[in-house]
């Protein structure tokens, strides 16, 4: 099963700063961000939508960029 997160990312130091807790759907991931953030400085920071496959055991597996969705220009 695939599920989402949402991570903020220092696009300068290109490391991550905060991840969101995983979601179900691309859609809720999303919906989160939108939910909780009014403004990110998009110079300095990026918001990633990411994923990672999970196993029947709860256990997942590589973690991959699914899109930017904001800043980090």
């Amino acid at each position: 099963m695939k599920k989402y997160y949402i991570e903020i990312v220092n696009v300068e130091m290109n490391e991550y700063i905060i991840q969101s807790k995983w979601f179900e759907t691309e859609e809720d991931a999303i919906s989160f961000m939108k939910e909780n953030f009014d403004f990110i400085d998009t110079g300095t920071y990026a918001i990633d939508l990411m994923s990672a496959e999970f196993d029947e055991e709860g256990v997942y597996g590589d973690i991959k960029l699914e899109r930017r969705l904001y800043g980090g220009f």
